[in-house]
């Protein structure tokens, strides 16, 4: 690697990365040399260097901490795709570098012009995931959105969505253009975009009737390939909305319970399912509840959904539902389950464990 000059380390690590071949030792290496002739290093091969270590999930922090410190004063030469990857690459591997993000999204706002869709809704995600509110950058995306959303692919409609949605930006007037380009494209929609762009439109309570049932008709074909977070995502964000969408939920709910019957759910899609369901299908939800106990996947991560269906058994009056949920928190061996439940309940007691 000595013999390396910046674009061949640049090269390398890309190439990797293209393959998805994570090389320790090699990355290493490559790390090691990148530091050491960062000051030769163009804005090209600065973001390429981090894209890569980000595409690979290799976080090496010393190398990151010194892209930033060198790529600061150089801004202004990054072209587009640069600040997108750089930034993309960031919020992948969560480190939030205030500085450099700010100077990424003020070098992107003069030249929104130039970026592609896919860089722009990068751009926004990046920023959206490491909680950075710019509002001149997200102004600007916005309108460039409404003008041109019909160019955009679907992951891209999908993710500004989730950026806009992530950071409670409530405009509508984008949100309308994403939903009327999604539309003409949701056969082309994987599973995570589906469900992403649910969640989104839930989550600003943007109850767009044509979409939702474009989505949920779109989603029931492809219901198979939906991951356990897809499918609570999906779940929480029609419940949310009080959607009628019965066929949906019905198929999600036959699909959740098998595979937690095979402990093929995480806790966390666990608890949000049980959130999700409490209300429009109470019946699954303590169903659901049932098999969690009985394959021992009760962890802190499903108290959220626990605590919903106490709060909604609650309200509904149905005393027997909620205590029989009570009990369940009160026999969980997880420090702190009956504070967690306090927090959703505060004129209830949680009992004693038995």
């Amino acid at each position: 690697m000595t013999q390396f000059r910046p674009q061949n380390l640049s090269n390398t690590s890309w190439a990797f990365a293209t393959f998805r071949v994570l090389n320790k030792p090699l990355m290493a290496e490559v790390a090691s040399a990148a530091l050491r002739s960062l000051p030769e290093f163009r804005p090209q091969a600065m973001a390429n260097t981090a894209w890569s270590v980000a595409h690979l999930q290799y976080l090496d922090r010393p190398l990151m901490q010194g892209l930033a410190r060198h790529a600061l004063p150089r801004i202004d030469e990054f072209r587009p795709q640069e600040l997108a990857n750089t930034a993309w690459a960031y919020a992948v591997l969560a480190l939030p570098d205030h500085p450099l993000l700010s100077a990424l999204a003020s070098g992107s706002l003069d030249r929104l012009d130039d970026f592609a869709p896919s860089e722009l809704s990068n751009m926004v995600w990046a920023m959206a995931t490491l909680e950075v509110v710019d509002m001149p950058l997200y102004k600007s995306v916005s309108s460039r959105v409404i003008q041109s959303a019909a160019e955009f692919e679907p992951q891209g409609l999908s993710n500004t969505a989730w950026a806009f949605s992530t950071l409670r930006l409530k405009d509508m007037p984008m949100m309308d253009a994403v939903a009327r380009a999604a539309e003409r494209s949701l056969p082309q929609f994987q599973a995570q975009a589906l469900a992403n762009t649910a969640w989104a439109y839930a989550q600003l309570e943007f109850i767009d009737v044509k979409l939702l049932e474009s989505v949920s008709s779109a989603s029931l074909c492809k219901l198979a390939e939906f991951e356990s977070q897809e499918l609570a995502t999906t779940a929480w964000a029609y419940s949310r909305l009080h959607s009628k969408e019965s066929p949906l939920l019905d198929a999600i709910a036959e699909l959740a319970v098998g595979r937690a019957r095979r402990s093929a759910v995480d806790a966390h899609s666990a608890g949000m399912l049980l959130e999700a369901f409490v209300r429009p299908k109470p019946d699954v939800a303590l169903e659901m509840l049932d098999i969690l106990e009985e394959c021992n996947l009760l962890t802190v991560e499903v108290l959220p959904g626990l605590g919903a269906m106490m709060s909604e058994f609650e309200q509904r009056g149905e005393t027997s539902r909620e205590q029989r949920v009570l009990e369940t928190v009160a026999s969980m061996r997880i420090f702190g389950a009956c504070s967690a439940y306090a927090a959703f309940s505060p004129t209830r007691t949680c009992p004693e464990r038995p």
